[in-house]
């Protein structure tokens, strides 16, 4: 076994999920209850395969999630799923900086540039996002 297998076995999860959302119910179909008793147990005395681990999760959560990421769900504002976006977020876990790094507080600068424009957010989302990346400059 890769040690990159359970990236793989991630993203075929991720994939299949996005490819279902528009079949799946909006709303979740288990309770806790029912969530707790799939996910319940003790701890395992030895290490479980990886993959095996990413597998089990997927099997036991569903059922339990809101189909939040599609195009259906009109709970609250979460946001939305954009293909680009997903990617963006798991190059951001897989990199693992803090804000304060050159490349992601630059990045952050660049966001901030964006949201400035007109039309692209209103006058409060611009004050928050220079109040969070004046926090940032500070950092550095």
């Amino acid at each position: 076994m890769n040690e990159h297998d359970v990236l793989r076995c991630a993203q075929a999860h991720a994939i299949r999920y996005l490819d279902s959302l528009p079949h799946r119910p909006v709303g979740a179909t288990l309770d806790a209850v029912e969530l707790r008793r799939r996910l319940g147990g003790p701890l395992p005395q030895n290490a479980t395969d990886a993959v095996q681990v990413i597998d089990h999760l997927v099997r036991d959560v569903d059922g339990g999630l809101h189909s939040s990421t599609g195009g259906r769900f009109f709970g609250w504002v979460i946001g939305g799923v954009v293909p680009a976006a997903l990617a963006a977020d798991w190059l951001t876990a897989t990199w693992d900086q803090n804000a304060a790094t050159p490349g992601a507080g630059t990045v952050g600068e660049r966001l901030l540039a964006w949201c400035a424009e007109p039309g692209i957010a209103d006058s409060s989302d611009r004050r928050r996002c220079e109040r969070v990346f004046s926090a940032i400059e500070k950092m550095r």
